[in-house]
C-alpha cells in the first residue's frame, strides 16, 4: 500500500532569537527562573518559549502593556 505523504520542510525560522540573558534583563525575570521554566513540564515551559519567540520590540511592548494592568 502506497501512501502519498509529504515530507516536512523542517523547522520554521525563529522570529525572536533573544537570549535568556536579554530576556532576563528586559522583563526582570531571574535567569535561574528562566532556566527552571525551560526544564519544566508545565505551562511554564510554554510561557518560556512564547517569550523566547518574541522579538526585542515585541517584548518591550508586552512589558509596557502589562504595566497598564498592574497600575489599574
Amino acid at each position: 500500500m502506497e501512501h502519498n505523504l509529504k515530507k516536512g520542510t523542517g523547522s520554521k525560522p525563529v522570529k525572536g532569537n533573544i537570549s535568556d540573558n536579554q530576556l532576563s534583563l528586559l522583563l526582570n525575570i531571574p535567569k535561574s527562573t528562566l532556566y527552571e521554566w525551560k526544564r519544566s513540564v508545565s505551562f511554564r515551559k510554554k510561557l518560556y518559549w512564547v517569550l523566547k519567540s518574541m522579538t526585542k520590540d515585541e517584548l518591550i511592548d508586552f512589558k509596557n502593556k502589562s504595566k497598564e494592568f498592574v497600575d489599574i
